[in-house]
């Protein structure tokens, strides 16, 4: 499992996941990923999975044009004022992402 943390603003960590190809997620990681790498966002200040509590679920590739778009902010879930990234720390993970494909080929 291929993880980093990120901070946001308002002091937020979260744990963010690069979820590719054959690896477990979802409740008790109990489901098979297939498909285009995503990166999964969890909020570290509530133990619901061993990440924290799950957020949102983004493709790579989403990601990556909306750090081109040059977005300030990712809203990560509408109804929380909280849960967002700014378009820097997206950048980072964006790159961060990328390098950890490139290495695993």
């Amino acid at each position: 499992m291929t993880t980093i943390q990120v901070k946001n603003g308002d002091g937020i960590v979260f744990n963010v996941r690069l979820l590719t190809d054959g690896e477990k997620y979802g409740r008790n990681f109990a489901l098979t990923h297939e498909g285009k790498p995503v990166i999964e966002f969890y909020d570290t200040r509530y133990a619901h999975t061993p990440l924290g509590q799950f957020v949102s679920r983004y493709l790579l590739e989403t990601l990556s044009e909306a750090c081109y778009d040059g977005i300030g902010v990712l809203l990560l879930e509408g109804n929380s004022k909280t849960w967002y990234i700014e378009g820097d720390s997206l950048q980072d993970i964006v790159d961060w992402a990328y390098n950890e494909l490139i290495q695993s080929m």
